[in-house]
């Protein structure tokens, strides 16, 4: 008895061993999700931005310009940032490479932030050269949308109901197998979901038809678009989490150089994700505006990654000495 509680018993070099695994298993994620980012980025400018400038009876340079703004930069700049990024090994490689590239990367975000709703405008704009899409000359496409979503709701309700009557006895494998029904039915309808009804302007259905030639996943184009918006206030989530995880970990040597180099970096992601939701919310209440905003690289400081840098710095220092 007394071997077997020796062999189960977890000795300190494996504890350690464990977490750093799991540590390294969120760095790779977060690797993974910013080569995932720039594979989807590259999608759009091959399947949408090249044959939509090859139309000139569709799109017009504003056209471009208003759908997908500076989309071309933000690629060629995501793709050095994603690169040092895949070569990072550990916490301080990481921390080192956000602190450089995050402040490179914030103007880029911000020009593409504030145009977003201005590719939403023109995507959703009514067209009257557009007939609407029929199907088997039965239902137009608003009906067929709404009945769509009306069986959606009621096989949720029915499932639910079904849920709650069930036995005591046979609730778990009824929740399970409902749910996961549930599930299925959900995906394979929204993969086999027509994206054309939503389209009401030629430059939306051009680039649906693109988006389907190019056997892209089966989103709307606007989806597509969003990606960079939401990407950005992603970092500090993901950057949290790996801080999360250090702080419970064992300590080593090198701890508390990685955790004040996490947390600085983390300060410095938050604070450009709020700037960039600031200019977003500022340009939509001075009013709607049909030209895309004035944004360009040349009016940004270029101490502007700096500022954000010491400002970062000292407010992790000033929480630091609180602590204290």
């Amino acid at each position: 008895m007394k071997d077997i509680k020796k062999n189960c018993e977890i000795t300190e070099e494996e504890k350690l061993n464990y977490e750093v695994k799991k540590i390294e298993f969120i760095i790779q994620e977060i690797k993974d999700t910013e080569r995932r980012f720039s594979e989807s980025i590259h999608e759009v400018i091959k399947f949408l931005l090249v044959p939509a400038r090859i139309r000139n009876d569709i799109f017009t340079n504003e056209h471009i310009h208003s759908i997908f703004c500076n989309i071309e930069e933000l690629e060629e700049i995501q793709m050095t940032f994603q690169k040092e990024l895949s070569q990072a090994s550990d916490i301080s490689a990481l921390s080192s490479c956000f602190c450089y590239w995050l402040p490179i990367l914030s103007p880029i975000f911000e020009k593409y932030c504030c145009n977003f709703e201005n590719a939403i405008k023109l995507l959703q704009q009514k067209d009257k050269t557009i007939v609407p899409i029929r199907n088997n000359g039965r239902y137009d496409r608003k009906r067929k949308t709404k009945s769509r979503l009306k069986n959606l709701e009621t096989k949720s309700t029915n499932s639910i109901s079904t849920m709650g009557s069930s036995d005591s006895s046979s609730s778990s494998s009824s929740i399970e197998s409902d749910g996961s029904d549930h599930e299925t039915t959900l995906q394979s309808r929204l993969s086999s979901f027509n994206w054309l009804n939503w389209c009401n302007s030629k430059h939306a259905l051009f680039l649906e038809g693109c988006r389907v030639k190019g056997n892209m996943r089966n989103l709307p184009v606007c989806a597509f678009l969003l990606e960079p918006v939401q990407r950005i206030t992603r970092y500090p989530l993901l950057l949290k989490v790996l801080r999360d995880e250090l702080e419970t970990s064992p300590d080593y040597d090198e701890k508390v150089l990685d955790l004040g180099q996490l947390n600085v970096v983390i300060v410095l992601a938050e604070q450009i994700a709020r700037l960039v939701n600031e200019t977003n919310n500022n340009n939509t209440t001075s009013g709607t505006n049909t030209k895309s905003p004035s944004i360009n690289s040349k009016d940004v400081n270029p101490k502007f990654g700096i500022n954000l840098v010491r400002s970062a710095v000292k407010m992790f220092e000033s929480a630091v000495f609180a602590r204290n």
